[in-house]
């Protein structure tokens, strides 16, 4: 009988260690529970990221683009700007022979001044007209 008493107690040692076993197990099984469930958040995660990154290519992409464009319109008005210099060139000789000849036609009016008073001049000494009749004359000869 001490026999069966010794066995039956080995028995609830066993027993007791499989109970022990069994609890362990228990824990790891939710600790990999628990380590899966963080996995599922990562590759939540990690999609979230994939998305953002594509996402700022195709901003990227975009603001290239914009910048080309960009590009494209400075040249364009720097030509412009070239060409508007060119242009203002042009007008300031313009200006200049503008200038010049309306200082010859000034120069060609107190000519014809200076020769309608010496033609005054002259109608008074030799006719001695008044002022109204020699002025009315020289409106037709000049």
């Amino acid at each position: 009988m001490a026999k069966v008493e010794g066995l039956c107690a080995q028995a609830g040692m066993v027993g007791s260690r499989v109970e022990g076993l069994c609890a362990r197990a228990g824990m790891v099984n939710a600790r990999v529970e628990e380590l899966c469930a963080r996995e599922e958040i990562l590759y939540a995660r990690a999609g979230k990221a994939s998305a953002r990154v594509e996402d700022l290519c195709a901003q990227e992409k975009q603001l290239s683009a914009q910048a080309g464009v960009l590009s494209a319109q400075e040249e364009m008005l720097y030509a412009r700007a070239e060409g508007l210099c060119a242009q203002e060139k042009i007008l300031y000789a313009r200006a200049e022979e503008i200038n010049a000849q309306a200082g010859m036609s000034n120069a060609r009016s107190e000519n014809l001044n200076a020769k309608r008073g010496t033609i005054h001049g002259l109608l008074d000494m030799i006719l001695g007209l008044p002022d109204k009749i020699s002025e009315y004359i020289l409106s037709g000869l000049i």
